[in-house]
């Protein structure tokens, strides 16, 4: 009887080296962890990285967490857990197509969203106020936070312990980095002044397009008003016609938008023709800037190598002012969300005012930390319906 054989950890580095582009980032060459640590048997550097990220507590949050539509909704409507999958699948799609380490884009992809407070955007905009005195709110320098300090796997050493590809993946995500995140690269040591590597830029484009495509099918599907209108207003969309004139999708010809079917078909082109469209651009950016290896893209400036061409560029703008209009500021978006807000704030004014009633291992941060960002980063780590909860019990 033949033994099958086994793929072990160098085996699969061994493959990386073979198979991958020139300018792809290696595990093998990856520039390590804070804390050293013995390399695993069976899993890359980057597959652990995903591992841990997979099995924190800060992933298992995101199921309770809002993306646009407030929870509790319908079991349909996308969480930031669904969000981070999703993003995290384009993404492995781009890095398949580039031929680039899907794991590492895979890891970057998951734990991008780990730094989100409750309720969304307007729960992260009313943190950064609560917090103006204190240094502000900033979703990605919490990730980071969670990652390297609050989350452990050991019970003497703080944070998971990540490769720095995954943390410089983590700080450098976003078109234009704030200021504050600038800082904190440099306070860390990730090289402020090196472009990030093609698997962050994909990493960063994957959410881009995840949550266009996402976005618009959850307007379809709870939007408030007229069904109809709304869809003919779709319709009109430049995306839209896009994916109309391609040949693949032609059954969207005669498509009833407020078919759930309808909507996956649109949605599924949409999003296949942006990866296709990114895989293009981006190809055409390595052929123009002469890139032959990993240095070539750490050289390479603030633009990103992995990016739309300007005319789909072009119609996501329009489709995010669509968005804006018509989901992101309606009546059934904003009062549900501006309830969570209302919440937030009274549970920071509670807890400011009465510390005491924080957990103890958030106490004991008191004596070193501004009481007020102690309080906020509590916050932030909790669900929609856990902040609701104790807001309920903190009356």
């Amino acid at each position: 009887m033949v033994r099958p054989a086994l793929v072990d950890r160098e085996c699969l580095e061994r493959r990386e080296l073979a198979m991958l582009a020139p300018y792809a980032v290696c595990s093998l060459h990856s520039r390590g962890r804070v804390q050293p640590e013995a390399v695993d048997e069976w899993r890359t550097c980057f597959q652990r990285d995903r591992d841990r990220i997979v099995h924190s507590r800060a992933f298992r949050r995101l199921a309770h967490k809002t993306q646009v539509q407030p929870l509790p909704g319908s079991d349909h409507v996308r969480t930031r857990l669904t969000h981070s999958l999703e993003v995290a699948q384009i993404g492995r799609s781009v890095a398949r197509r580039l031929n680039v380490n899907e794991d590492l884009v895979e890891a970057i992809c998951l734990a991008h969203d780990l730094g989100h407070p409750p309720f969304g955007h307007e729960g992260e905009q009313t943190l950064n106020e609560l917090l103006s005195d204190a240094g502000g709110f900033d979703h990605n320098l919490f990730t980071f936070e969670l990652l390297d300090v609050r989350e452990r796997r050991r019970p003497a050493r703080p944070g998971l312990n990540l490769t720095y590809e995954v943390r410089e993946g983590v700080l450098k995500h976003g078109s234009a980095p704030s200021v504050r995140q600038v800082e904190r690269v440099e306070e860390e040591g990730l090289r402020p002044w090196e472009a990030a590597s093609l698997e962050a830029q994909i990493s960063n484009l994957a959410d881009e397009i995840a949550y266009n495509s996402s976005d618009l099918d959850d307007l379809m599907r709870f939007g408030e008003g007229n069904g109809q209108r709304l869809a003919g207003a779709v319709r009109e969309l430049d995306v839209y016609r896009r994916i109309r004139a391609h040949a693949a999708s032609r059954e969207l010809e005669e498509a009833d938008l407020d078919s759930s079917t309808s909507r996956k078909v649109l949605i599924t082109a949409m999003v296949g023709q942006a990866i296709g469209d990114c895989v293009e651009a981006t190809v055409r950016n390595l052929q123009s800037c002469n890139i032959r290896s990993l240095a070539d893209v750490r050289r390479c400036g603030d633009r990103p190598l992995v990016r739309l061409d300007a005319e789909l560029e072009s119609m996501y703008g329009e489709l995010r002012r669509f968005l804006t209009v018509n989901f992101y500021q309606t009546r059934k978006v904003r009062v549900r969300a501006m309830a969570g807000v209302d919440a937030i704030r009274r549970v920071f004014a509670a807890l400011v005012s009465e510390p005491a009633q924080l957990p103890p291992a958030w106490r004991d941060e008191l004596d070193c930390r501004d009481r007020r960002a102690v309080v906020g980063a509590y916050i932030a780590t909790m669900t929609d319906r856990f902040l609701l909860d104790m807001d309920a019990r903190l009356r």
